[in-house]
């Protein structure tokens, strides 16, 4: 009895620290991407490998709406990292990147035209790489959430 708990705290103690951990990192990424696009003018396709369409460049719009969502999932995951127990921030986040990944897929793959297969060439590493750690993500956010504390306290009471 005594050991089991200990271990399933033990896996949240480390389940949490490295979510809280990738978090902060994530806050800093997304800040550092909101000044490159904001204020330093970077081209979109220098951030993101599934959006190389230079015209986008050419939307105003496109390019503040863009920076102004990448700020505000940084403060949404600095807020995660800050409560990590928040079960609606970590709900927030994963369906975030949900969207996320299945936006940016169904623009490489729909979109540019992408064959599937052709994902595994070494001329679409960086896309591949990029989808990749976009349902990575999703995957880390939706496991926060089912091993969150409070929810792994509700299944063994």
């Amino acid at each position: 009895g005594g050991n089991k708990y200990f271990e399933v705290l033990l896996t949240l103690v480390v389940n949490m620290s490295i979510l809280r951990a990738y978090l902060i990192l994530g806050f800093v990424v997304e800040v550092h991407t909101f000044v490159r696009l904001y204020v330093l003018s970077t081209p979109i396709a220098d951030l993101t490998p599934t959006l190389p369409d230079p015209a986008l460049d050419g939307v105003a719009v496109f390019r503040r709406l863009y920076a102004v969502y990448c700020l505000t999932l940084g403060i949404l995951r600095l807020a995660a990292a800050v409560d990590i127990t928040n079960l609606t921030l970590l709900a927030t986040l994963t369906v975030v990147h949900v969207l996320e990944a299945a936006f940016s897929i169904t623009e490489v793959l729909v979109y540019q035209g992408v064959a599937p297969q052709s994902l595994l060439d070494e001329a679409q590493w960086q896309t591949s790489g990029f989808l990749a750690i976009l349902v990575a993500q999703a995957l880390l956010f939706a496991v926060g959430y089912v091993t969150s504390p409070r929810v792994v306290k509700s299944k063994l009471q």
